[in-house]
């Protein structure tokens, strides 16, 4: 038993500390490049309205200048971060944090230079918040979701201040806000299932290597002798006893039974022909004629 707990690989059940950092690694990746392609498309689409409309603008109607900068600047960090995402194998929560803090500020004064609550951009924020809420963890999530609807409001206050943008509206900016939340509230218990689905998956995954492992170890130390072909005669498992009496030399899976050991070979195909299972071969010797075998065939799995 203790040679074969050598041969097994040890189960990896990550500690809860490790179990948050790794946030979802699979989920939490394609997660943040759908987001990062999401967030390219629309820095692209604001920067090709700030170009393409000079005259009458569908966007940035109250500082058109602002509107064209920000979205130029949030372009470039939208596609620099994408290509950078696409090639990173682990998701950092940094990285994650710094994405929203630029998501939230772009919105922002994208927001503001269309005309406040009233041009829609604002709700962009439930998407990133909401994703975000995904990869983040606890505090930090719903830390996002306050400084994201803080945003909203300092930004109406301004407007309002700048006599811009009516104070009634300081209502539309408070669902938003409200809304954020909610988002963010729904999204974390998602992340968390996300993650236990996928360590009981890869825990899964470790077991059956294991019993993988246990049973090739088993097999290869059993006194009685395993050959398994295919229906091409092709070997898929041989064990140690089997490969020291048919004289084969590798157990390499793959390999011709006829190239390898002609008689067992010639001995399966006559056994094939009498199309009854229950007929064994008669016994033969060992290919040092040492040991006299008595073999049994069977047929394994269905057609």
């Amino acid at each position: 038993m203790a040679a074969a707990e050598q041969t097994l690989h040890e189960p990896l059940r990550p500690p809860a500390e490790e179990f948050t950092r790794s946030i979802g690694n699979d989920a939490s990746r394609r997660v943040l490049r759908f987001v990062g392609v999401f967030r390219a498309a629309i820095a692209a689409t604001m920067l090709v309205i700030a170009l393409g409309f000079p005259v009458f603008p569908i966007l940035g109607t109250r500082d058109p200048a602002l509107f064209l900068s920000t979205s130029a600047v949030y372009c470039g960090f939208a596609l620099l971060f994408l290509a950078w995402q696409w090639s990173r194998p682990v998701i950092l929560p940094r990285v994650a944090l710094l994405e929203l803090a630029a998501d939230v500020l772009a919105v922002t004064l994208l927001m503001h230079a269309s005309g406040g609550i009233q041009s829609g951009i604002g709700g962009l924020l439930v998407v990133f918040v909401g994703a975000a809420s995904l990869t983040l963890r606890g505090r930090q999530a719903f830390f996002a979701a306050a400084v994201a609807a803080l945003a909203v409001l300092a930004e109406q206050a301004l407007s309002v201040l700048e006599q811009s943008s009516p104070s009634g509206e300081f209502l539309a900016a408070g669902v938003l806000g409200a809304i954020i939340f909610m988002i963010a509230s729904a999204a974390y218990p998602l992340a968390r299932r996300l993650e236990e689905s996928e360590a009981l998956a890869r825990q899964r995954g470790i077991d059956l290597a294991n019993l993988a492992q246990l049973n090739e170890y088993i097999i290869q130390n059993l006194r009685e002798s395993i050959v398994v072909v295919d229906e091409a005669n092709r070997i898929r498992l041989i064990n140690q006893s089997a490969a020291e009496h048919a004289g084969i030399r590798t157990r390499e899976p793959g390999q011709d039974l006829a190239r390898l050991a002609p008689h067992l070979s010639r001995m399966l195909a006559d056994w094939r022909r009498q199309g009854n299972p229950l007929l064994q071969p008669p016994s033969f010797l060992s290919a040092d004629g040492t040991t006299r075998i008595n073999a049994y065939l069977a047929p394994l799995g269905g057609r």
